[in-house]
């Protein structure tokens, strides 16, 4: 019975943690479903993940940096430069950040290490950021 009950209780923990949001994000996603460029926003994103880049998270920053402000560009009509260099800037600290002050001690957690320095923002985080952004210019 013991056994069983434990069994129910971590499969409740697992399908509540698959559907838990972090705080930040669910704000941020509030933020950009409202804005009028923010599907946009997030299509910049997509087609920036989709960029094969090399294996330096930097320079695959600085092409993700110019898609979305070619794209918000696009449909605003304001200039790209001093956006790009924000979210260059933004992914770049966020990337730097992820980086833990001790070694990872399997391999499993330097590649979630690794995935996080490469993609270091939700979509909704980043394009919260950019839009923001975007709307001080």
């Amino acid at each position: 019975m013991g056994a069983r009950l434990l069994t129910f209780a971590l499969a409740v923990a697992v399908a509540a943690g698959i559907h838990a949001e972090d705080a930040q994000v669910k704000t941020a996603r509030s933020f950009v479903n409202a804005h009028r460029h923010g599907q946009a926003c997030l299509e910049a994103f997509e087609e920036a993940e989709g960029i094969i880049g090399g294996y330096d998270s930097f320079e695959k920053h600085k092409e993700t940096a110019e898609t979305m402000a070619q794209k918000l560009a696009e449909v605003t009509g304001r200039g790209t430069g001093a956006l790009q260099n924000a979210i260059y800037e933004r992914l770049k600290k966020a990337s730097t950040d992820a980086i833990p002050p001790q070694d990872p001690e399997t391999l499993h957690e330097k590649k979630q290490i690794q995935r996080k320095i490469r993609s270091p923002l939700h979509a909704m985080e980043l394009c919260e950021f950019a839009l923001k952004h975007h709307d001080e210019l």
